[in-house]
């Protein structure tokens, strides 16, 4: 397991080896904002200690046959979207993370989805999620999660999924032929 995490808050955290393996890697960047580049400190740290970003079969930095991201990979990210302004995610972030996979250097010809499940009930409205709040966790508080998405939907295969939509759709497995989206 790999944990990546970037933060605005500065985390004082101490080194200790694990007593068990496998152990999981833990990267940290602190002290970012999400809009000042942190996520790109965050993909050249993993690559100085030998995991890079881009699965790639040249070996430079951040790309290698290890590597996290393929050209071609479907990559989900979720999100917090159960809350509006600060109680979601980021959405510079979102906006850096999704950069820097669409720069894979071998080409980014995948897919990605940006999704959450608001659990259709509670939340900022009382009824679930949103994936475009009018008051986002971001520099500009208009920049909802679907206008960052928007922001690259016409030149890559980018989207937002909804969970919420589904919470109460009951379906068979999708082994057996049930094709439709749902939960069992």
């Amino acid at each position: 397991m790999v944990i990546i995490m970037v933060g605005i808050c500065k985390l004082a955290l101490k080194g200790c080896t694990a007593k068990t393996h496998p152990a999981s890697d833990i990267f940290v960047v602190n002290g970012t904002t999400g809009y000042d580049g942190g996520f790109n400190k965050l993909i050249d740290l993993m690559g100085v200690n030998g995991l890079p970003f881009y699965k790639s079969n040249i070996q430079r930095g951040n790309q290698g046959p290890e590597g996290l991201i393929a050209k071609n990979d479907v990559i989900i990210i979720k999100v917090n979207s159960q809350w509006d302004e600060r109680g979601g995610t980021n959405t510079d972030l979102l906006k850096e993370i999704i950069d820097a996979i669409i720069r894979h250097p071998d080409g980014f010809a995948g897919e990605i989805v940006v999704a959450d499940n608001g659990q259709a009930q509670y939340g900022s409205t009382g009824g679930g999620g949103s994936l475009n709040y009018e008051n986002n966790n971001a520099e500009d508080h208009s920049q909802s999660v679907q206008k960052v998405v928007d922001m690259f939907s016409d030149s890559h295969k980018i989207s937002t999924y909804l969970w919420d939509n589904i919470t109460l759709k009951k379906v068979n497995e999708y082994s057996d032929g049930d094709m439709e989206d749902g939960y069992c």
